[in-house]
């Protein structure tokens, strides 16, 4: 043991040593004497001296002071002696020169860094030699001037090192020559002199990454083309996916702009389909390019591939398009289909001078895939408009049974119920086909008979009590010619003249009807309150809603029976529940309402009543379409439709009609005056009662009548002198040439002559394309004398620009 005045030196270690209630603690070459207990500390460093007094010291969370005069413990206490420890700082010498000297050779890469700085404190041969950067600037540099990762990116591969629970990093460090290398970094702890170092092992894996790059590429070239494959194929519309896959193929390639163009047969050229890595701007520019212009024109002329690298050092004319685009390496290959080039796919690069075979190879699978998907898709669309619908509901059936077994079942309902309607709709289509088969012939012999009666009524003076019996044929021949009107609206071939209706007198006479086919079992109650009832339509329309909405009305009641309400009222608002927008200029409705208390309707039904085919009925008791017909005619007559329904309550529609206006009366009043002139009118008509009846009464009207049954010599007749007659009034259905062609004759060698044309019934023709090819009257059979005079006093007028 030795005094503390007489100690001069002292070994490079920490400890505590205790003796006597005193402690001397000994780190990094200081000696501090502290006394072990309460009170008064007296505090001194050895360093070969007595040592320098303290004013203070801090000791957990005291701090201590010790006065000026307290000269107590300057010798106090004890040490060690630490010669005997010498030996061991020897046998520590000798280990550090085994580590400098396996460190300096070692042929790994090696180096100590200072872990706050990052400081390169010493490097290796090996690492010399691998950085290339001389010794003294590699010790001089830290370890962040070589890593090329930024600092987020290495703390995020120290967290997933961590992660992992693996002992080494993978960087990118920079050599002295610029080249950037993939490294793995084994780095641990290491004291020596005093101080804690970190030890690192670098170890090159750049040819391990490029290895794994290349197998990365190689997979996701793989994946480009499986998913290309997958995607076109199941895809019915590929070019929702061409644009998505050319830009994953763009990224792939490290490319920057793509261009699909398709062949335009119309126009002769090749149009853009789809694009990337220009603006919308350019891509206009190019929108139409002609064969031969540009590589993708000379492709497409030429069906070969082209590859043009190197363009800012080539001079072709080919390459300017896509050289303007910033471009230098640039591939296009043909699309085919069935041998014939259909268009162009291309790829081009901004970074680049060439590309490698398997590059080409990779764009040369993926033209050839998005050919065929655009050879699938054509005939698709192909195949879709011969049989869309069919093809679909199979497709989707297929689907669905191979999906689920369980689902057989309710598919083969279905489908019996589909066949139902369908047997039932062909059975209601045939009966609409015989109703328009026999109206054309119905209809004529109504016209005789309707025109010679009202000849003898004419004739007859007006005490002759056959006048009343005329009277009674004429009636019996217009209820006739209703129901032909009433047969075609339910077959939906009936073409109906807009024209002024009083609505009241046609709902009295539909309720009459509605009397006499509804059972006894339900009470029918009118109520007309409307003080005006004109509206633009017409009867049989009129009719129809009313008919169709009792007819539902009565179906609901049909079990226990019930009231039927009919009402006509004015009404100056449409509820905002009406289910069809209507006319806002008009302000004045009038309201036609059909209550029931049947069954009613429930809330998902009501969403539906109006479709055509809905039926709630087993097939035989409806053909769901009453309700749709009533909303086609609503429609077109600008109005609207409310339900109100309860279930178990009872329903009521209400429908809203725009009234007309009193200079539409007036004007429509006008046009019904009795017209009576002079001129010849050529009348053909292959009924030869017909053309009697023609002739007869237009020249009772005082006109010169030039009456035939035969068309072709009515042409020939018209033809050889053009200028001789003022009308030409013809049928439509006619041997030979039909009413429409000859009209078209007649207007080619006259266009001022004016043509009434007349059909019992016909599907070849209605009055807009017969005004299209300048017909000035259409008009449907039977045609009362009133009806006759009013369509020839409108065809003179128009003749004459009135």
């Amino acid at each position: 043991m030795q005094d503390f005045a007489s100690l001069r030196s002292f070994a490079v270690y920490t400890g505590i040593i205790k003796r006597h209630g005193w402690v001397m603690t000994i780190k990094c070459e200081r000696v501090f004497w502290l006394k072990d207990e309460g009170g008064i500390i007296p505090l001194r460093t050895g360093e070969g001296n007595e040592g320098q007094k303290r004013e203070s010291v801090m000791r957990g969370k005291k701090t201590y002071e010790q006065p000026e005069d307290d000269n107590k413990g300057l010798h106090g206490g004890a040490t060690e002696d630490v010669t005997e420890r010498e030996p061991s700082e020897e046998t520590l010498s000798e280990s550090e020169e085994r580590f400098r000297n396996m460190f300096e050779h070692h042929n790994a890469v090696m180096l100590l860094i200072e872990p706050d700085s990052g400081a390169i404190v010493e490097a290796n041969k090996a690492a010399v030699t691998y950085y290339g950067y001389p010794r003294e600037q590699l010790c001089a540099m830290r370890i962040q001037d070589i890593n090329q990762l930024p600092p987020a990116e290495v703390a995020a591969e120290r967290q997933k090192a961590a992660a992992d629970q693996r002992n080494h990093f993978t960087f990118r460090h920079r050599l002295f020559n610029g080249e950037v290398r993939w490294v793995d970094v084994y780095t641990s702890p290491f004291e020596t002199q005093g101080r804690t170092l970190l030890f690192s092992v670098i170890h090159d894996i750049t040819e391990r990454k490029l290895a794994e790059a290349t197998l990365h590429k190689s997979m996701e070239r793989l994946d480009i083309i499986s998913r290309t494959a997958s995607g076109l194929l199941l895809n019915s519309e590929p070019q929702k996916i061409i644009d998505a896959l050319c830009r994953r193929v763009m990224e792939h390639l490290e490319c920057h702009v793509f261009f699909n163009f398709l062949v335009d047969d119309e126009m002769n050229c090749l149009r853009l389909n789809a694009y990337a890595g220009i603006t919308a701007e350019k891509a206009r520019e190019i929108q139409l390019l002609d064969y031969g212009v540009s590589i993708c024109g000379c492709t497409a002329r030429d069906g070969c591939r082209i590859v043009a690298e190197n363009i800012p050092a080539t001079a072709d004319v080919r390459t300017d398009l896509v050289r303007s685009f910033g471009v230098t390496a640039y591939a296009c290959h043909p699309l085919f289909s069935q041998g014939r080039v259909i268009g162009t796919l291309s790829f081009g690069s901004k970074s680049r001078l060439t590309f490698t075979e398997d590059e080409l190879a990779l764009m040369k699978t993926i033209s050839d895939k998005v050919a065929y998907a655009i050879e699938r898709s054509y005939l698709l669309r192909e195949a879709e408009k011969r049989g869309k619908q069919l093809e679909t509901s199979v497709e989707e059936r297929t689907d669905e049974l191979a999906r689920a077994y369980e689902r057989l079942e309710m598919e083969m309902n279905e489908r019996a119920k589909v066949e139902d309607q369908l047997r039932h709709s062909q059975k209601m289509e045939a009966v609409g086909t015989l109703a328009g088969g026999i109206a054309h012939d119905f209809n004529n012999i109504l016209a005789a008979v309707i025109g010679f009666a009202e000849m003898i009524e004419e004739d007859l003076p007006p005490e002759s009590p056959s006048i009343r019996h005329a009277q009674k044929i004429l009636s019996a021949a217009f209820r006739g010619r209703d129901l032909v009107k009433q047969i075609l609206a339910f077959s939906r071939k009936a073409e109906h003249g807009r024209q002024p209706v009083s609505v009241s007198s046609v709902v009295g006479e539909t309720v009459q009807l509605l009397r006499a086919s509804l059972p006894s079992t339900i009470e029918i109650i009118s109520d007309m309150t409307a003080t005006s009832d004109t509206i633009i339509g017409a009867p049989v329309e009129i009719q129809q809603v009313l008919m169709n909405l009792a007819t539902n009305a009565a179906l609901s009641m049909q079990e226990g029976g019930g009231i039927l309400h009919v009402s006509l009222m004015d009404s100056v608002a449409v509820p905002d529940s009406a289910v069809l927008e209507m006319d806002t200029l008009s302000q004045d409705y009038l309201e036609l309402a059909v209550a029931d208390t049947g069954s009613g309707i429930s809330p998902e039904e009501m969403e539906r009543i109006f479709e055509p085919f809905y039926t709630t009925r087993a097939v035989g008791g409806g053909t769901g379409m009453g309700l749709s017909v009533v909303y086609g005619i609503v429609k077109s007559l600008h109005g609207g439709i409310c339900v109100e329904s309860e279930p178990g309550v009872g329903s009521t529609f209400r429908v809203f009609l725009p009234k007309v206006t009193t200079d539409v009366r007036s004007r429509a009043l006008r046009h019904q005056e009795r017209t009576e002139g002079a001129g010849q009118i050529l009348f053909v008509d292959d009924e030869e009662l017909l053309a009697e009846w023609g002739q007869a009464m237009l020249e009772r009207m005082g006109y010169d009548v030039t009456a035939l049954t035969d068309s072709m010599e009515a042409l020939d007749i018209f033809l050889a002198s053009p200028s001789q007659f003022d009308l030409v009034i013809t049928d439509q259905t006619m041997p030979g040439i039909t009413g429409l062609n000859l009209a078209q004759e007649f207007l080619r060698v006259r266009p001022d002559i004016p043509v009434i044309l007349c059909t019992g019934h016909s599907d070849a023709v209605s009055p807009e394309r017969a005004k299209k090819i300048g017909i000035k009257e259409f008009l449907m059979k039977p045609i009362g004398r009133k009806g006759l005079v009013e369509a020839i006093g409108r065809a003179m007028k128009s003749d004459r620009g009135q």
